[in-house]
């Protein structure tokens, strides 16, 4: 694995481990208050946490010589992921 293959497993790491506390911190939020932001702002958290962990599977599972091809697969599927968590954001933002 290529040096800047690791760096971005790195990244994605810390990633998980900021939305893992963020999502610790929404639940005992949510358990105190059972509002629907909390619960929204929960469902943005653990689908972004999902997507990381989709990421650094991708990430450690594929080659550079099929990199294209499997990135042609899965980045469509990691945008929606993200779209819909943006979305649930927006929604709890907006009301």
């Amino acid at each position: 694995m290529e040096l800047a293959t690791w760096v971005s497993i790195m990244v994605e790491v810390v990633n998980v481990m900021l939305l893992l506390v963020l999502v610790y911190i929404y639940v005992k939020n949510h358990l105190k208050i059972r509002s629907k932001f909390t619960l929204g702002l929960l469902s943005f958290a653990s689908l972004f946490l999902l997507e990381r962990f989709l990421a650094i599977y991708f990430y450690m599972s594929t080659d550079m010589c099929s990199a294209i091809e499997v990135a042609r697969v899965v980045r469509p599927i990691l945008s929606s992921i993200e779209t819909i968590g943006l979305a649930i954001l927006l929604l709890i933002t907006w009301k």
